[in-house]
């Protein structure tokens, strides 16, 4: 795993960055879904190893293939759901992506309940 550094330094990088198209065009196949805005953003830059980083509490990226491997690991439908898990609050707590919504929404794996739908995701991060 890398250091820690915090959600706004993350995305900042990653907006200098070329996007991953052919990783983007994989989710989009997998999520039956279309990407854009700070989603497309995120997806396009997915490591091969997780990333920890700091919001308004720590918090962790997922890799690649655990985005891929969602339903799998959670035993959850997110993909029957139109939800794209992204990132891990730990205590059973997950950063989605709602597709049909286009909102950024906090899932709890425990009672499988949604909550908290955002447009943008610095408000659900920080």
């Amino acid at each position: 795993m890398n250091e820690l550094i915090t959600f706004a330094e993350y995305y900042g990088k990653i907006l200098l960055k070329k996007e991953n198209k052919d990783d983007i065009e994989l989710v989009e196949r997998v999520y039956q879904c279309k990407l854009d805005g700070q989603v497309r953003k995120v997806v396009g830059h997915l490591n091969e190893e997780d990333l920890l980083l700091r919001g308004k509490k720590e918090l962790r990226l997922f890799s690649f293939d655990e985005v891929i491997d969602a339903e799998e690991t959670y035993d959850f439908p997110f993909i029957e759901c139109k939800l794209l898990p992204l990132f891990d609050m730990y205590d059973n707590e997950l950063i989605c992506y709602d597709i049909d919504s286009g909102y950024w929404i906090l899932f709890d794996c425990s009672d499988e309940t949604k909550y908290g739908d955002e447009k943008n995701l610095f408000v659900i991060v920080n």
